[in-house]
């Protein structure tokens, strides 16, 4: 008798389809990692389902997490050609996005997620049609996230909200409510930024979710850490780590271990060097590429050698960042990249005394303002004033930083020392 099942119970499960148990079981294999194991069963149970297109989506999922991705685009194509409703053939399509998406084919993967979103309109159940187009509506809003589309991204994650609050998808709307205050962070909209997630962290159904535990705390540390409220926000940042150790997040171990490190430099180095410790044993125990926090941790560490005086190191490891970047083999575009490289290598200068520190300076301010990075652009205005060296500092300035929760440009327009000026790329 499976697992002691009597009665209705019993009953319930013999009326479940053996594919349907078997798709069950796969899914679990791939939720714990196993997906050379869940690969080998899905491809025996396709070879008495041949014409079923949800083995092909799983196995795709299986090929995926094994970096197969040619071939898992191979059974997202052969899943659509099977498949005869629009549901499951814009899950086809968006799992074919999601693939092309984590090989940085961008372009590629929004074509099949405005075809996808075409089908997905055309389901006639409202439940399954929003929750579609609220998956859809996720993965757009991260390609538009990460190739600096971020306007596109903001109003994608709204979409996303208010479709996952129809079909009570609490995790996929505390998700777009997460990442759309992240977006807001980066653009120097804290107190928006903090507004949206106090509509998570207010609701006890949505803080309730495991991903609010850990994510939820590591993206309002960093909003907290970025307004100057140091004590709050890592604080935050390190019960993010807590919650992620627990449940063995190592991905949100090295994220936060990473932000620990940019904003415990200013005071304490030996710290500093720490977290950056934790966060390269957080990335190798979690054994899959993290490229995004790989390259934010090679220039965090330029960072912290030019607040230990070691400017030629610094600008040694930013040149090598740099060709890492733009290197053909390189297998992602990371333009917010480029004005972060600017604007160090644009301190090391100031620091030395080189004339060529206001252009890099302004080089680096340009490309923020480009992408309405204002804190950003705040931080280099206040650069270039500080070589002036003029004794007061413009009064504009000194209310943009001060309205914006712009803490240390404040401090440091307020009253200016010489010495490290940090900065903060995340």
């Amino acid at each position: 008798m499976p697992g002691g099942l009597s009665g209705e119970p019993l009953a319930a499960f013999r009326g479940v389809r053996l594919l349907e148990r078997r798709l069950a079981v796969s899914r679990v294999l791939l939720h714990i990692g196993q997906a050379e194991a869940a690969r080998e069963g899905l491809l025996r149970a396709a070879g008495s389902h041949r014409c079923d297109p949800q083995i092909q989506l799983r196995i795709a999922d299986a090929l995926v997490m094994l970096q197969q991705r040619p071939a898992a685009l191979r059974r997202c194509a052969r899943a659509a050609a099977l498949a005869v409703d629009p549901g499951t053939r814009a899950s086809a399509l968006l799992g074919s996005a999601h693939t092309r998406a984590n090989g940085a084919e961008y372009g590629a993967a929004l074509r099949d997620l405005n075809e996808a979103h075409g089908l997905a309109s055309k389901i006639p159940d409202p439940r399954s049609r929003h929750n579609q187009q609220a998956w859809i509506a996720a993965l757009q809003a991260r390609i538009h996230a990460v190739t600096d589309d971020e306007d596109s991204a903001i109003r994608s994650y709204r979409e996303v909200a208010a479709l996952a609050g129809r079909t009570r998808n609490l995790d996929l709307r505390t998700t777009a409510l997460v990442f759309g205050s992240d977006l807001l962070r980066s653009r120097g909209l804290y107190h928006r930024a903090l507004a949206m997630l106090a509509l998570v962290f207010e609701d006890n159904e949505l803080y309730g979710r495991p991903y609010t535990r850990v994510w939820g705390h590591f993206y309002r540390g960093e909003t907290l850490c970025a307004m100057g409220h140091l004590a709050e926000g890592l604080a935050d940042l390190e019960s993010c780590r807590e919650s992620a150790r627990l449940n063995a997040n190592h991905q949100a171990m090295a994220w936060a271990s990473l932000v620990l490190a940019s904003y415990r430099r200013c005071h304490d180095l030996g710290s500093a060097q720490q977290a950056i410790t934790d966060c390269e044993d957080a990335m190798a125990a979690y054994g899959r590429d993290m490229l995004l926090c790989d390259v934010r941790l090679a220039w965090e560490r330029a960072e912290l050698a030019r607040a230990r005086s070691q400017a030629n190191e610094a600008l040694r490891q930013v040149a090598a960042l740099r060709e890492r970047l733009t290197s053909s083999s390189f297998p992602a575009k990371l333009p917010y990249m480029t004005p972060h490289m600017l604007a160090h290598e644009g301190e090391a200068a100031r620091h030395k005394g080189d004339k060529t520190a206001p252009a890099l300076i302004k080089h680096a301010r340009d490309l923020y303002a480009q992408g309405k990075w204002n804190h950003y652009v705040a931080r280099m205005d206040v650069s270039l004033w500080l070589m002036t060296g003029r004794p007061n500092p413009p009064a504009a300035l000194l209310r943009r930083c001060r309205s914006n929760s712009y803490a240390e440009e404040a401090e440091c327009l307020a009253n200016p020392r010489p010495g490290y000026f940090p900065l903060h790329g995340l």
